[in-house]
C-alpha cells in the first residue's frame, strides 16, 4: 500500500514537471510569435516606404 502511494505522488510529481514546462514554452512561443510579428510589421513598413520613393 505504501509503495503504491508512492509511485502515485511520483507519477503526480512527474506530471505537474512536464506541465509546467509544457506551459512555460507555450507561453516563450506565444512571445517569439509576438516578436516575429512586429519585425515583420516593421520590415513591411520599410519595404512600402522604398516603394514609394521609387
Amino acid at each position: 500500500m505504501t509503495l503504491a502511494i508512492n509511485l502515485l505522488c511520483f507519477v503526480l510529481i512527474l506530471l505537474l514537471a512536464v506541465y509546467w514546462t509544457l506551459w512555460k514554452t507555450r507561453r516563450e512561443l506565444g512571445q517569439c510569435q509576438e516578436k516575429l510579428i512586429s519585425e515583420l510589421s516593421e520590415i513591411r513598413k520599410s519595404l512600402e516606404q522604398r516603394a514609394d520613393k521609387a
